[in-house]
């Protein structure tokens, strides 16, 4: 592996910036993704968009998986909010 092809990855192997520390700029590309990427039907992109505009709901998860006890996929909800108790 040449430094060239990947020089954060490099840099990790080869300790340049020591044990566990690595100094990372964020992503180039740091937009929002649009509802209609996100969604999976134009009624859900018109409901995601009405959710992301209200200040409590604008965190909401879509396409959240739903588990059982071990693990397994049980169905996927359209939109969640895990953190809500």
């Amino acid at each position: 592996m040449f430094r060239e092809d990947n020089s954060v990855l490099y840099d990790l192997i080869h300790s340049r910036y020591g044990v566990g520390c690595i100094p990372v700029a964020p992503p180039s590309d740091s937009r929002h993704p649009s509802a209609e990427e996100t969604a999976e039907s134009p009624i859900e992109a018109t409901l995601l968009e009405a959710l992301w505009a209200c200040e409590d709901t604008w965190r909401v998860i879509t396409q959240y998986p739903i588990l059982d006890l071990q693990g397994r996929l049980l169905s996927r909800a359209d939109f969640a909010f895990p953190d809500a108790k």
